[in-house]
């Protein structure tokens, strides 16, 4: 049996949490309807560390989660932790597929 692709969600969290985290579970719910395996670290990271005093710790998670994925869709534009996630992307040859700004 194959594993499903691993898509990383490269979406915005700050400036709107609550809207953005929406967001995301609406998007992994689009992803795995298509069959797809959506990974998403916003969901729960920011749950478990600060992002005040943590920032750095979860966007070394997120880029760890990252590494593992097949390709990256991009959701918001490229801005602070999202340019991260692209760039990082870009580095290892991971696929970026830019979706637009909203779902």
């Amino acid at each position: 049996m194959n594993s499903p692709p691993r898509i990383y969600i490269a979406h915005a969290y700050a400036g709107d949490p609550f809207g953005n985290r929406a967001r995301i579970r609406k998007i992994c719910h689009l992803l795995l309807r298509q069959g797809l395996l959506p990974i998403a670290p916003q969901l729960w990271l920011y749950q478990i560390f600060n992002e005040d005093t943590q920032r750095e710790e979860i966007m070394r998670m997120c880029l760890g989660y990252l590494e593992t994925s097949d390709m990256v869709y991009q959701y918001t534009s490229t801005v602070g932790g999202v340019k991260d996630e692209v760039e990082r992307a870009q580095e290892l040859r991971i696929p970026v597929m830019y979706m637009g700004l909203y779902v």
